[in-house]
Formats: C-alpha cells, structure tokens, sequence
C-alpha cells in the first residue's frame, strides 16, 4: 500500500480472510449513474465541474493514470461472485485497461460539449500509474467487463443533472 488508505483496505482484507471463507473484490475505480461527486468520485466530480463550470482540480501533472470501470460491470461481479462457488479469495474487479486523468477530462469535455478550467496542484499524492490485473475475475468467475469506457462515460454524463 501507498498510502493510509491502501493500508486500511489490506488490514480489513486480511481480517476476512483470517475469519470468513468470503471472496474479496478489489473494485477498482468505480463511475456510474448515481454515484454523488464529491464522495471520492473522481469522475463524477469531474462531470459536475466542468458542467457548472467550476475549477477542476487535478492533483499531480495529471499523467497518472487509473483502471476505471462502470457500476454496472461492478453489480455483475457482485452477483457472480455471491453465487458461484470458488476456490479463489481475492479478485480483481476491473477492465485491466488504464487511462490519464488527463485523457479522461478530455472525453468527458468531448461529451459534455465544454472545456475543463484545469487547476494543478501537489497537495494529494496522486501520482503513478495503477492498472489492475482481472484474470482471475474471468478464471474464477467467467467475469470480464463489458461497458467501453466512452459508453460508460455517456450513460453517466446524461444521467447527471
């Protein structure tokens, strides 16, 4: 783990392993219809930046990139994972493709028809490069996702208000 957070997520991950048979899934970067910004949403918070036109605050240089992947692929994974059996306790939930936040500003101002007002800063280390692995998501489960990230962006644009 980078952070405080990552070290959180792998304690509590080690207390259900210790003392549950569950599966743990490792969701990465979760976007969709419904999820509020501002509640550790990057891409919602983004939406509701640039539609309001309000600064969009990018921690870092914004090369970093991130494996993000829409809610719906996310209930699929719940559903199998609840109702298949497997051998496997930790799984990867994610497409296995990464993208630059500065790549994804740039579809999201393409769909929603406006320009981000990009602010830069270093307060957050938000730096690296992070794409998941989710073969075992497709060994285990016979799980992959399906929903493009441009789709996926589109769906969530024009659910937003």
């Amino acid at each position: 783990p980078r952070n405080n957070y990552g070290k959180s997520k792998l304690f509590d991950e080690k207390l259900l392993y210790t003392y549950s048979d569950s599966v743990i899934l490792r969701l990465s970067n979760v976007y969709g219809p419904g999820i509020p910004p501002y509640k550790h949403s990057a891409t919602a918070t983004f939406i509701d930046q640039i539609k309001n036109e309000k600064p969009v605050t990018i921690n870092g240089d914004g090369t970093q990139t991130r494996d993000f992947i829409f809610i719906d692929d996310v209930i699929e994974a719940l559903i199998l994972s609840a109702t298949k059996k497997t051998d496997f306790r930790i799984i990867n939930i994610s497409t296995g493709k990464d993208i630059s936040i500065l790549n994804l500003l740039s579809h999201l101002e393409e769909i929603i028809g406006k320009k981000a007002n990009i602010k830069f800063t270093n307060i957050l280390d938000e730096t690296g490069f992070w794409k998941s692995k989710n073969s075992l998501a497709r060994k285990a489960l016979g799980w992959k996702s399906t929903v493009s990230l441009k789709k996926g962006l589109k769906l969530t644009v024009n659910s937003s208000k």
